[in-house]
């Protein structure tokens, strides 16, 4: 994955930082999320602009 897509990204309030595998809310507090969340974060944000199936 290229580093462009680890990048921090606001989405809707929120700060999305896949690098650290977190995110938080509009005041800075983390929001909890199963690692296999961010891990489908991850392969989204791989391939932006393309559908994602569950086999890859």
């Amino acid at each position: 994955m290229d580093s462009s897509a680890l990048t921090p990204i606001r989405l809707n309030g929120r700060t999305v930082d896949l690098q650290r595998g977190s995110i938080a809310d509009q005041s800075g507090h983390a929001i909890a999320l199963r690692p296999q969340a961010i891990e489908v974060l991850k392969v989204l944000a791989a391939r932006p602009g393309k559908i994602v199936t569950k086999e890859g």
